[in-house]
């Protein structure tokens, strides 16, 4: 574990990823702001811990999560970690997309990161120390049949995230964009099940579990790099794309029963 602070923020705590991360942090003794809509998950998540403090957030909520944050510095001082890993990825082909899903997929995705880094980092950067990650996706450099919304809306996560990474390289901030593959949370089932690609990863070898994801952010975080894409998989999809994308593009039509 590469965290040595003392108080930390994690969206997205209430189940998979999140929750996960809010154990790694809490097991050190630091204080750990854990937000999520979810409240029954929350609760979950908080339960034995008396350093993991739960807050109902929904990120698209400016005002709340600016509520939140500072709450939390005022009672715990400022955050030497910050963890975004709240997101939903429904799905559909693009001419069956509506515009209400499509825009609540950006809003919670990407102004819901807006939201976090805007109102974290720029302190962080300003003391010259801390960890700020975010979970974008393989899906975002990516896409696939059924997930065009979805992977838009990570496309522009990777991208932020990123960039925020090289315009403060010698800040002192470690900032990392977590690009997984998929990996076996919740966020799964929410794919409509024509997605076929999407939803049977559980049953191949491609899937990643919560905790192995975890612990390669922290290894890539140690690492100095901008984006960890988790194991073999996610690398090599990210070099398929990027080398062979009709070929790729064919293999996810054909997996999803489409023709190619």
């Amino acid at each position: 574990m590469t965290f040595r602070g003392q108080v930390a923020l994690v969206t997205g705590a209430g189940s998979g990823m999140g929750r996960v991360a809010v154990h790694k942090v809490a097991a050190t003794g630091a204080h750990v702001a854990a937000l999520d809509i979810n409240e029954a998950g929350l609760a979950q998540t908080a339960e034995g811990w008396d350093n993991v403090h739960p807050f109902r957030c929904d990120v698209t909520d400016l005002e709340r999560v600016t509520a939140i944050i500072h709450a939390v510095e005022e009672t715990y001082g400022p955050f030497d970690r910050v963890v975004h890993a709240a997101g939903i990825m429904p799905g559909a082909l693009v001419l069956d997309e509506t515009i209400e899903q499509a825009g609540r997929i950006m809003d919670i995705n990407y102004m819901g990161t807006l939201h976090l880094l805007l109102n974290t980092l720029p302190r962080m950067v300003e003391r010259g120390s801390g960890d700020w990650i975010a979970f974008g996706s393989t899906a975002g450099y990516c896409p696939s049949p059924f997930m065009g919304a979805y992977s838009a809306s990570k496309a522009a996560v990777n991208t932020l995230i990123e960039t925020a990474h090289w315009e403060n390289l010698h800040s002192g901030v470690r900032i990392l964009l977590a690009a997984p593959p998929p990996v076996d949370t919740p966020l799964l089932d929410q794919p409509p099940p024509e997605a076929i690609a999407v939803r049977d990863t559980r049953s191949s070898n491609q899937t990643m579990t919560p905790e192995e994801m975890i612990d390669a952010i922290e290894r890539d975080l140690e690492k100095g790099k901008p984006v960890c894409t988790g194991n073999t998989f996610g690398a090599m999809t990210v070099l398929m794309r990027r080398f062979i994308p009709t070929r790729l593009w064919k293999m996810a039509l054909k997996a999803n029963g489409l023709p190619a």
